[in-house]
């Protein structure tokens, strides 16, 4: 909403101006996998959550005449570390229940995941919203103060968002075993 509403970009130039974040997760979902076999899932998810946060705390910065320039590394290091993160929570869910339970245990994790996404953007875009200034017809006085009033809600989200992702990395270290995770084995039926 912010490169279309507020900086005019078209559907196109939107989707080119948040490419940064596909193209991390790009780099960091491979890389994970990698991670986790080596390290454990506690290094790769805590790493990416709080990269993920950190990164998405660096977006306050954002105005409403931001260039991408200004933003394209921090969007690429939101998903570099949402790419870190998917695999080890992926691989935690899976461990923690016995090899007969894993499709129960995968269908899960996904919803819940697919829960807390369609919630964040519940929360999050009430968050953006909360102050805009209802229509922008009228003049660019009443344009620039609805855009300013979008900025202020989206400094809110991001705020909110990378509070919530470094206490994730933080309860990761806390609650997630350092070290590869045990393989279950399959129970006779």
């Amino acid at each position: 909403a912010y490169f279309q509403q507020i900086q005019g970009r078209s559907a196109l130039g939107a989707g080119l101006a948040v490419l940064p974040i596909g193209l991390g997760f790009f780099v960091g979902a491979p890389l994970s996998g990698r991670l986790v076999g080596r390290l454990g899932p506690r290094v790769p998810m805590v790493l990416g959550l709080g990269l993920c946060g950190a990164a998405t705390l660096g977006l306050l910065r954002i105005g409403v005449g931001s260039s991408i320039g200004a933003l394209w590394w921090n969007l690429a290091l939101v998903g570099l570390g949402g790419g870190l993160s998917l695999t080890p929570m992926t691989a935690v869910a899976m461990a923690a229940v016995r090899a007969a339970r894993a499709g129960m245990a995968s269908a899960i994790h996904n919803s819940m995941r697919q829960v807390g996404q369609a919630l964040g953007v519940a929360v999050l875009g009430s968050l953006v919203y909360s102050g805009v200034i209802g229509g922008q017809a009228g003049g660019d006085r009443l344009h620039d103060a609805a855009a300013a009033a979008f900025v202020d809600g989206l400094h809110r989200a991001l705020a909110v968002s990378g509070g919530c992702l470094l206490v994730a990395a933080a309860l990761a270290v806390a609650l997630i075993p350092g070290g590869l995770l045990a393989h279950r084995e399959v129970e006779p039926v």
